[in-house]
């Protein structure tokens, strides 16, 4: 996954303006929706956003 990384003092305009959350803020809602983060150390480095690989947790006596 692929967003915009929002953050005060160092995003352009057109970022603070247009995306409503930053990365923490985004990786604790998909946290909560079940979601986790998995390291990727190849990951490409952006410019105004960030990459993240994410898995479904599988929670016990609940399908995937």
């Amino acid at each position: 996954m692929i967003d915009f990384d929002r953050r005060e003092g160092v995003s352009t305009d057109f970022v603070l303006k247009h995306i409503r959350a930053g990365k923490l803020q985004f990786l604790s809602e998909i946290g909560a929706a079940g979601f986790e983060r998995i390291a990727s150390p190849e990951a490409p480095r952006l410019d105004e956003n960030f990459f993240a690989v994410l898995r479904k947790v599988e929670q016990p006596g609940r399908p995937s």
